[in-house]
């Protein structure tokens, strides 16, 4: 919990907003000062979350990847890991890229993924001391270790609300 909301009443307070707060893009672990300030300044709390949504996205692109503008991106954007089970941070970056992502089912999964099928692909040698059954099982272990936690962490579905800043439109 944070700003004392769970995360889908988080969610569902930024797809709310309607006039997000520019928190910058600095990482959202210094963001507290920022927050307090916009609270001192009136802005409610759907507005805060929303503007944490677009500081988390503009962190990403521009300190974390270093774009210069998202024109970088290309046509087609396809987002992976937990941030973006979050439909207001998946929103938010749509907004800021001016573009439609595609979020696979398993975007959350795909950091698992990938550990399993380089650990299939490296650590099949005998010499290792595991055969392929042995790496396949630990990859599927992972795998459902993985799920299990995407599963208690985010919804199955994206949440709507028309009109919003944020409103997720998938």
């Amino acid at each position: 919990q944070s700003m004392g909301l769970t995360i889908q009443e988080f969610t569902q307070a930024a797809l709310n907003s309607t006039h997000p707060v520019d928190l910058g893009s600095r990482c959202t672990v210094f963001m507290n000062s920022s927050v307090k300030q916009a609270q001192k300044e009136g802005a409610s709390m759907e507005d805060i979350a929303a503007g944490l949504c677009y500081s988390v996205v503009r962190n990403a692109l521009y300190k974390v990847i270093k774009l210069r503008d998202s024109g970088e991106l290309g046509d087609t954007v396809v987002v992976q890991g937990g941030t973006f089970l979050n439909d207001a941070v998946l929103r938010a970056f749509e907004l800021l890229t001016e573009r439609e992502v595609t979020r696979p089912n398993i975007a959350g999964l795909m950091g698992a993924y990938g550990a399993a099928l380089t650990a299939r692909m490296h650590y099949t040698d005998i010499a290792d001391g595991l055969d392929e059954a042995q790496v396949a099982a630990i990859s599927i272990a992972v795998i459902t270790h993985a799920e299990t936690r995407r599963r208690k962490a985010a919804p199955e579905t994206r949440l709507h609300a028309p009109g919003s800043q944020l409103f997720a439109s998938r």
